[in-house]
């Protein structure tokens, strides 16, 4: 059955959950017009800041989170990240082995929040390897 899905965000999110019956991000629907009609209210929300994420077909209904192990000085660090439903796998997967997520700019940051706040700031570069990365899917 083909279903049509919404993630919106941004910074007009207590806005729009203060003034519309809207309280969650991940919105699914039965037609393109139930969306749409969702969409035509977000947008009067739009000069707070607004990103929205449209997909349509079979949805999982799951949330994408990412089992990362990393490595620095010999001392290893794990963590899950959560990137909310519908979120392709492969795309995670390319955010931490090729992308923003693979410098140590990010990876110290990812370290710091989850595991360390104490951690030190790294600049761009590459000590902090990535020795272990799952996903898994849970709804």
């Amino acid at each position: 059955m083909t279903e049509y899905f919404l993630h919106w965000w941004g910074g007009c999110e207590p806005y729009v959950k203060e003034n519309t019956n809207i309280k969650e991000n991940y919105l699914y629907f039965v037609s393109e017009q139930e969306r749409e009609t969702v969409i035509s209210l977000l947008l009067k929300y739009n000069k707070y800041g607004l990103a929205l994420d449209k997909k349509d077909g079979e949805m999982t209904h799951k949330r994408t989170i990412a089992n990362i192990g990393l490595r620095y000085n010999g001392k290893e660090y794990f963590y899950e990240d959560d990137f909310g439903y519908e979120y392709p796998s492969e795309s995670a997967e390319f955010q931490y082995k090729e992308n923003n997520y693979s410098c140590d700019c990010n990876r110290s940051l990812f370290i710091q929040r989850y595991c360390n706040e104490s951690f030190p700031e790294l600049n761009c570069g590459d000590e902090i390897e990535l020795i272990s990365f799952d996903i898994k899917f849970e709804g």
